[in-house]
């Protein structure tokens, strides 16, 4: 278990112990308590989630950047001909 060297889980059970639980509830809890815990290989994996995400986002924003740019350029030409036309 790469996360026992970071969770102690023989001083967490005796702690659970003290605290008023059975041994097995204790020794119960902190079994769990150990496959509950992120890794730093799992904070690295979400990390680099987050980036590629981000990188996505970031492309979504500009892609919308241009399609509104364009579309500016198109109102800004039509209200430039209307008002050359009506004059």
């Amino acid at each position: 278990m790469t996360t026992a060297a970071m969770f102690d889980t023989l001083r967490f059970s005796r702690r659970l112990k003290s605290a008023g639980f059975t041994v097995q509830q204790a020794e119960g809890i902190a079994e769990e308590a150990i496959d509950q815990i992120a890794t730093k290989q799992d904070m690295t994996l979400v990390r680099q989630d987050f980036v590629v995400l981000g990188k996505d986002v970031r492309h979504e924003l500009d892609q919308l950047e241009l399609t509104l740019t364009i579309r500016m350029g198109i109102v800004a030409t039509a209200v430039v001909a209307a008002n050359h036309y009506w004059r």
